[in-house]
């Protein structure tokens, strides 16, 4: 039994559950839309692509195996023409919603097998990501300290830039305050220079130049 035969079963299921117990012809546009649509019945059907739904339904209506027959004789002349050519347009039958369909007895037809179980195809895993190494300061970069809210030498409030070394104001180098040992730029903070350990202001050297 292949999907046409699986489709014709359950169109006769839903058909029974249907208000009236499926009394009187349903329309093309029933069959597709309420009885046996794609989004319900993928799964139990065996299909995954809506292309593959769409033949096999094309294949119903054109009448294969005797399962249904479509009242409108140009309309199921129609769909016969297309199954027949080399890229037919599955979704013609979309333009006859209102046609009428005739169910065949299910009697005639085989007992339903189970549908084959098939699940969507699985993605690709991704690559493993490579971690960053984690990259540590070095303790002995330098770094010019920030510059301060106003000018050391004539107190103008300086603009919060970055980069910002001499006052717009006066010219004074903001960054005047270095290591004479290594020619460091030294926060005022600091006591000792954090590249070459010389104390602030050389003092210590001098004085040990001079004993």
């Amino acid at each position: 039994m292949d999907i046409v035969d699986r489709l014709y079963h359950q169109l006769h299921l839903a058909l029974e559950r249907a208000p009236g117990g499926g009394a009187g012809s349903p329309t093309i546009g029933d069959i597709y839309q309420h009885l046996i649509p794609y989004r319900s019945l993928r799964s139990e059907l065996g299909i995954w692509e809506l292309a593959e739904y769409e033949h096999a339904l094309l294949r119903l209506l054109a009448g294969e195996r005797g399962h249904v027959r479509v009242e409108t004789a140009e309309v199921r002349e129609e769909i016969l023409r297309e199954l027949a050519a080399p890229n037919p347009i599955l979704g013609i039958y979309r333009d006859y919603p209102g046609v009428q369909v005739s169910i065949g007895a299910l009697a005639d037809a085989p007992p339903p097998p189970q549908p084959p179980q098939q699940t969507p195809p699985a993605r690709s895993p991704l690559p493993p990501q490579r971690s960053q190494p984690q990259r540590l300061p070095d303790p002995l970069a330098v770094t010019a300290p920030q510059s301060p809210a106003a000018c050391r030498s004539c107190g103008t409030a300086l603009p919060d830039l970055a980069g910002l070394r001499f006052c717009p104001a006066c010219g004074h180098d903001q960054l005047d305050v270095r290591c004479t040992a290594c020619d460091a730029s030294l926060a005022p903070a600091w006591t000792y220079c954090i590249r070459c350990g010389e104390p602030r202001g050389g003092g210590d050297r001098r004085e040990r130049a001079g004993r």
